[in-house]
């Protein structure tokens, strides 16, 4: 007769009694304190990046205003009133958003446009010449803002980076190139400044020749190009040309004045007078 199968009884307390040698004791509390301060360092970051999920979230906000404001036809500014954008807004929508705001605000508009200006290490010629264009958009004299600004920006290009030469500046010629390898901070620094400096790569300096094709496209864009204002190829007569060329100027005179600044320095360590 077979002896019947033993039964085997899982006894829970006897095996909570046991002792783990010693070596995996050391194992299992290291294993545990790793844990502990995982868990720990998970909690630091999630207390730390806390207060910083609201302004990513600002940003990613302001961002897709700033898409919005441009889909429209407007470069996005300091002085744009973004909280007044809705985000599901039409370009058309945006547009007449934006005209309303700046023709009830002009006046605050044009005091920040100056503030800022004045800031730039420009000369008081072409601060001056700021605060004329100012007043033509003031005035509704819109034609003459890029045809008086466009000219200011190459003098104070010549002057200040060109070493006064008359002759093959018209276009600012490497400019783009030069901003390119700036510290981005100092592109950064101006608002929305990204976004701008793709525009004057894209758009502002395209040299439109005889090509029927480029000049249709900037028929099309409500940003006044350099080449097509000074010969007369395009008239930009409306409030939205004007006050994107203002924005324009303000962005270059920014950008000239920080290359101008770090050229004057390098020279100063060269011992160039």
């Amino acid at each position: 007769m077979s002896e019947a199968p033993q039964k085997y009884v899982l006894d829970l307390d006897k095996i909570g009694a046991l002792e783990l040698p010693r070596g995996l004791r050391e194992l299992n509390n290291a294993i545990a304190d790793i844990g502990a301060q995982m868990a720990a360092y998970t909690r630091g970051l999630h207390e730390a990046f806390a207060p910083l999920q609201e302004v990513f979230a600002r940003l990613a906000k302001n961002g897709a205003q700033a898409r919005a404001v441009e889909q429209a036809g407007w470069l996005p500014h300091a002085t744009t009133p973004f909280d007044k954008v809705p985000l599901d807004a039409s370009p058309a929508e945006v547009s007449e958003i934006l005209m309303n705001h700046y023709r009830q605000h002009w006046e605050l508009a044009e005091q920040n446009f100056m503030s800022g200006v004045e800031a730039r290490s420009v000369d008081a010629e072409a601060k001056a010449t700021f605060a004329e264009a100012l007043a033509a958009h003031r005035h509704g004299l819109y034609r003459l803002v890029p045809r008086t600004l466009f000219p200011e920006i190459e003098r104070v290009a010549r002057a200040r980076l060109y070493d006064g030469a008359l002759d093959g500046i018209t276009s600012l010629p490497s400019f783009s190139d030069t901003v390119g390898k700036l510290p981005a901070g100092d592109v950064l620094a101006f608002a929305y400044g990204m976004e701008l400096f793709k525009k004057i790569r894209k758009h502002l300096y395209l040299k439109i020749g005889k090509n029927a094709d480029v000049l249709a496209q900037c028929e099309t864009d409500p940003v006044p190009n350099r080449h097509a204002t000074v010969h007369g190829l395009i008239s930009y007569s409306s409030a939205q040309n004007s006050l994107n060329m203002l924005v324009m100027a303000d962005f270059l005179f920014h950008l000239i004045g920080v290359l101008g600044d770090r050229l004057e320095a390098q020279n100063e360590r060269k011992g160039i007078a």
